[in-house]
């Protein structure tokens, strides 16, 4: 199931809405009418919810549209109800999956398994073809990934790390370059700040109320600018907080909240603006929505200790840390953090 689906289907059952409805709803969505994998989604969560009758009136009028038809849910419910079917209308069935290759979404299917041995050859070619299709993905992909980490740029190294976790979640390197780059991309921010630090150090005065004057200004038309271009808000962000206007970055970010990138960024500024009340707010936030990446939420709850660090709670930021060094034993950023902390030393000063 796509994600935005599964969000939107999660959303209206959180607000009490039948399953019966939300799935008339989904369809009658012309996005979703018209994009297969979407489509698939819905009539896999029907299928969950025991909506039968509209799945397969959903099959029928798609038919007659010629649109493309949840074959791999139909052969499901005509197969569970024993509902037997003459060999010329099963071949019907075969050459519609076939026509609109659908070999992939009847993969698990084994219901006409033994009345059409076609079909398993079929399956097993397909599955086949994915592993060979998988396996050039993931060749390339390694070998872009020593590029990219060769020239240093982070962001790029991220999402080639992501698509490499999606093609083979379990691969122990791949999950051990993922804990890699989660350390660079620690350290590679306490570096920025300790850099804005000594930026910040180098100013012979305060900035004075004219200048402040000035940069707010200048935030206003930076905000004009970026509801005609969005994707310019992380770039904007990142300036206002290297000239020493972190206050600036955060609403900007407030506002254009729309990638991975600018929600680290928006966590580190609310660290280095000492609103930790707020940075634990957005931690929370944040741990819902990436709670089936577990090395996200390990990274997240080692912000959340600096929050609580920032805020007093010493002995409790303590404790989340070694806790997190007792799942995660080589997390080397946390060794060297809890090191400091128990040494008096703090990022956050």
């Amino acid at each position: 199931m796509t994600q935005a689906v599964e969000k939107e289907i999660q959303k209206m059952l959180s607000t009490g809405q039948t399953p019966s409805s939300i799935a008339q709803h989904l369809l009658g969505k012309k996005n979703i009418s018209k994009n297969t994998e979407e489509f698939l989604a819905v009539c896999r969560f029907m299928y969950q919810s025991g909506l039968y009758q509209l799945l397969i009136q959903t099959a029928i009028s798609r038919l007659k549209k010629k649109e493309v038809v949840p074959w791999a849910f139909i052969i499901e419910i005509l197969s569970s109800q024993k509902i037997k079917f003459s060999k010329e209308k099963r071949d019907f069935f075969i050459e519609g999956i076939i026509e609109q290759d659908q070999i992939s979404s009847i993969l698990t299917s084994r219901s006409w398994d033994k009345t059409h041995p076609e079909l398993v050859d079929m399956k097993r070619e397909a599955i086949e073809q994915i592993n060979r299709e998988k396996n050039h993905t993931f060749i390339k992909l390694m070998e872009d990934l020593e590029f990219i980490q060769a020239q240093g740029v982070l962001k790029k190294e991220e999402e080639i790390l992501k698509k490499l976790k999606e093609i083979d979640p379990e691969n122990p390197d791949i999950n051990e370059k993922w804990l890699r780059f989660r350390e660079k991309w620690g350290r590679n921010i306490i570096h920025q700040r300790k850099t804005h630090s000594l930026t910040k150090q180098r100013m012979s005065s305060p900035p004075s109320e004219k200048e402040k004057k000035q940069v707010e200004k200048i935030a206003k038309s930076v905000k004009t600018i970026l509801k005609k271009t969005p994707e310019k808000s992380y770039d904007m962000a990142l300036f206002f907080s290297f000239v020493g206007y972190p206050y600036l970055a955060i609403q900007i970010l407030k506002d254009h909240m729309d990638n991975v990138s600018s929600e680290w960024l928006y966590l580190d500024l609310l660290l280095q603006s000492n609103l930790y009340l707020d940075c634990l707010s957005f931690l929370d936030i944040m741990e819902v929505k990436y709670s089936d990446d577990p090395e996200t939420i390990f990274a997240l709850i080692y912000l959340r200790a600096k929050a609580y660090y920032g805020l007093g709670k010493k002995k409790k930021a303590k404790d989340i840390l070694s806790d997190l060094l007792k799942v995660r034993p080589n997390y080397r950023l946390t060794h060297y953090l809890l090191n400091q902390w128990e040494k008096g030393i703090s990022d956050l000063d």
